[in-house]
């Protein structure tokens, strides 16, 4: 949208705020210029010029979107060549064919969309086979935590079993030592020293 307006075309010299800044005195009679038609018309004409301005604005932009939509049908360079072909080859093709400027917007908009698919199909393409991968690793890990884990259980279950004979055999030295110091005691012959 351009507002550009020629400030110059305006006259502003019965502005008293724009005429002289320095010198605004804001009593009421210095703002009887306000019931002078002119400075008002001033105004009410940059009004008009900007929305004239707004008004060209969105009826050429119409103007190009129907021609970019006619043009798509008419691209003088093929989708592949678009999507596979460098920026500087591009531009240099487009001023070999002298395109009309709707059309040069409507083969820069179709190879930005091709190039866009293009790179969502490599996202999505990237996604899926990291996907696969972590799949992949998650079964592999979730096997080797099972075998680790049945590991931790045979593991488990041999600590119990030497811990079991751990105590029947200190149960009988025990019981042997006891015995051996009861008959030493009753006088037996042996005697342990220790």
């Amino acid at each position: 949208m351009d507002l550009n307006v020629n400030m110059e075309e305006i006259d502003v010299s019965n502005d008293p705020f724009i005429a002289d800044p320095q010198n605004v005195d804001f009593s009421v009679q210095d703002f009887t210029c306000l019931q002078n038609d002119a400075w008002l018309d001033n105004y009410v004409g940059l009004e008009t010029q900007i929305q004239t301005s707004i008004e060209n604005d969105t009826t050429s932009s119409k103007k190009i979107n129907q021609e970019l939509n006619l043009s798509k049908k008419k691209l003088p360079i093929s989708d592949d060549d678009l999507e596979s072909m460098s920026v500087r080859d591009l531009n240099q093709k487009i001023r070999h064919l002298e395109l009309t400027k709707p059309q040069i917007q409507a083969i820069r908009k179709r190879r930005r969309s091709l190039k866009n698919r293009g790179y969502a199909l490599s996202c999505r393409h990237r996604r899926v086979t990291e996907n696969e991968e972590l799949s992949k690793e998650n079964e592999k890990l979730n096997k080797e935590l099972k075998k680790l884990r049945d590991e931790l259980t045979r593991t488990l279950k041999e600590r119990d079993s030497f811990k079991k004979k751990y105590e029947k055999v200190s149960n009988y030295f025990n019981t042997m030592t006891a015995s051996a110091l009861s008959f030493s005691a009753k006088g037996g012959g042996l005697s342990i020293k220790g």
